[in-house]
Parts: C-alpha cells; sequence; structure tokens
C-alpha cells in the first residue's frame, strides 16, 4: 500500500460524528469559502465565520490532496465522503483540504474501487499554505504520472528534487561537467561508468548494496568508483559534487533533450575545464 494513498484514505475518512445538515445559503458560503482559500484570497473575517460554524476543520497539520476526474470524485451522489471537507474544482482536478487525522479506510477503499490517480502536498501548519499545498500536490500528481505511471498515488515529498528540477529552464546548462565526460567514455569504450555512478548515489554511497545491485564483486565497485572520479575529474568524497550529480540525474530523468551522437565528445569538450 502506498503511504501517500494512505495518508490520504485515513484523512479523508474522519467523518464527522454528528449528523451534519446545511442550508442551500450555508452549502453557498462554504463553497465561495474553499474558493478563496484555494486561490489565496481569502479574508481574515471568513476565516473567522467558518472557525465558529465548525465548516473550517481544526488541525494541527493539514495535506492537499489533488485527485484527476473532478467530475466524478465531487460528485456528492458518488463519493460521501468529500462534502465533508473543503474542496475547489479546477482544470480537471479536484483539490481537498485533509485535516492530519486517523482512520482512513473508508476513503482508501473508495479511491482504489474508481481507480484515481492523486497528488499529496507536504503536511502545513496554516491554511493560508492553501494555494502553495495546492501547486505542490498538482504537480506531484503530473509528475508522478510522468516519471511512475503505475501507481496510484504521488506525494510531493517523494518527487520534490525532480519536481524542483523540472521547473527550472536551461536544465542542460547544469549539469555536472563530469555526466557528459562518463557518458562520452562509456560510449566510446562500452563501460557502465554512469549507471554504476547512478546506482552509487540511488544506494547512499552503500558498498554492499550497490554491487548488490549492479551484480558485481565489490573490489570490481571499487575499481570503477576509482575510474570514475578519475574520468569525470572529481571527487566522490565531496557533499556538494555528490548533490550537484544527483540534481543532474534527475535533470535527465524529466528532460527532453536528446543528445546525437556527434554531440557526445563536444558536450564533454565544452565542460572539461568547468
Amino acid at each position: 500500500m502506498d503511504e501517500a494513498l494512505q495518508v490520504t484514505a485515513d484523512a479523508c475518512a474522519a467523518v464527522w460524528d454528528q449528523d451534519q445538515k446545511f442550508t442551500a445559503p450555508v452549502i453557498q458560503e462554504k463553497e465561495v469559502f474553499a474558493r478563496d482559500l484555494f486561490l489565496g484570497v481569502i479574508r481574515e473575517d471568513q476565516l473567522d465565520t467558518m472557525d465558529h460554524t465548525g465548516l473550517l476543520p481544526r488541525s494541527e497539520e493539514y495535506f492537499v490532496l489533488a485527485a484527476q476526474d473532478a467530475k466524478s470524485i465531487s460528485s456528492k451522489n458518488t463519493n460521501p465522503f468529500i462534502s465533508q471537507y473543503l474542496y475547489y474544482a479546477k482544470d480537471g482536478i479536484i483539490y481537498i483540504l485533509l485535516p492530519s487525522a486517523k482512520n482512513y479506510s473508508p476513503m482508501l477503499q473508495y479511491l482504489s474501487e474508481h481507480g484515481f490517480q492523486i497528488g499529496l502536498s507536504a503536511p502545513f501548519s496554516s491554511v493560508h499554505r492553501c494555494p502553495s499545498a495546492m501547486v505542490q500536490a498538482s504537480a506531484a500528481l503530473s509528475y508522478g504520472q510522468k516519471t511512475s505511471p503505475g501507481k496510484s498515488s504521488y506525494s510531493f515529498e517523494d518527487y520534490a528534487i525532480g519536481i524542483i528540477v523540472e521547473n527550472c529552464s536551461h536544465m542542460q546548462d547544469f549539469i555536472h561537467p563530469a555526466v557528459w565526460k562518463l557518458m562520452s567514455a562509456d560510449r566510446n569504450n562500452g563501460s557502465e561508468l554512469l549507471k554504476t555512478l547512478r546506482t552509487y548515489l540511488e544506494e547512499t554511497l552503500d558498498i554492499s548494496h550497490t554491487a548488490s545491485r549492479l551484480k558485481i564483486h565489490r573490489n570490481s565497485l571499487y575499481y570503477r568508483l576509482e575510474k570514475i572520479e578519475e574520468e569525470g575529474h572529481m571527487s566522490l568524497k565531496n557533499p556538494k559534487t555528490l548533490e550537484h550529480l544527483a540534481l543532474s540525474f534527475s535533470a535527465l530523468d524529466i528532460s527532453s533533450f536528446v543528445i546525437p551522437d556527434d554531440q557526445y565528445s563536444s558536450q564533454s569538450d565544452t565542460h572539461s575545464h568547468s
């Protein structure tokens, strides 16, 4: 079970104990409040009113959930949970403000049965952060669908680095020069230095796990790492270098550019003195 989906399901199923009956004006006021809250134009008097009426959930922590197929999920006839929460539909996605609560099982079942894909923001403590959380949830959904299409839920915290890189322009210009050098070396020599480096980073510099994933002996891995430092003209003991390399791989994952064959060497030459 995906952790993000569990968080979502638990929060959405925190059903009010009392039987709430709202009049049409109150429902309309709630919808206007939710819209203003998510768009970042909420007024303090609106917050006070919603707080006094109990329509604004009190919580030390909130999440925003983004779910696709808003037309279906926002229907009160098909979803008994959504109407209990503040939600706002935009561009085919419905955004729901979720208090951090327990017992999420009913919504988990609902989402699973109806095949929804969702994005979940990072937690936040002030409802004034709703617009930013809305962007996070939407970005997690969009990025997750592109990079992990087989999953049903995507947490912003899991994809934050990739999302940040994706929203930077001219990413190719900021990729660590060692990446181009290793790419060129692999192409010329039939080696797997770039793959080795990436796996080493993904395994948080753990020699045993990296060697196991690559199906090579530890001594072979040590040799490759020395070769990587030599070919890349860098030190893998430098934390800033490791951070830059990790971001560079994220940039390669989400970028759409393709380097022509005759550009491998020129890219390496261009960055050889960086």
